[in-house]
């Protein structure tokens, strides 16, 4: 049995730091952002437990662009993000438990209404 590793993620935060400008009813804003998660992993292996703590590190640049209608407001958001710290780890050698890309990228779609 080769074991089993968990990796709970106890906490994550990102910063962000933008401009943007109005254009009639839109506003596109660029930025950029940083992340951060600590990702504790536990491999359990028969009456052995092994534990690390890794911090896991992002930046890039992020884009959003708001539609204002009325009292609605919709948005769509992208970030493109490069990890600064690489991990890859293999219980057994056929398979990757963990690994975390090189690049990645999110996106957003936001509806939302203001309450008067």
């Amino acid at each position: 049995d080769a074991g089993r590793v968990q990796y709970p993620v106890y906490f994550a935060g990102q910063v962000s730091a933008g401009v943007g400008f109005e254009l009639g009813l839109l506003r596109p804003e660029i930025g950029a952002f940083v992340q951060v998660a600590p990702v504790v992993m536990r491999g359990l292996d028969a009456d052995v437990v092994i534990e690390s703590q890794r911090w896991l590190w992002a930046v890039g640049p992020e884009a959003r662009l708001t539609a204002r209608l009325g009292d609605w407001r919709l948005a769509l958001a992208g970030e493109l993000g490069v990890n600064l710290r690489r991990e890859n780890y293999n219980i057994n050698p056929g398979g990757t438990v963990f690994s975390s890309p090189a690049i990645f990228g999110t996106g957003a779609l936001e509806i939302g209404h203001s309450i008067p």
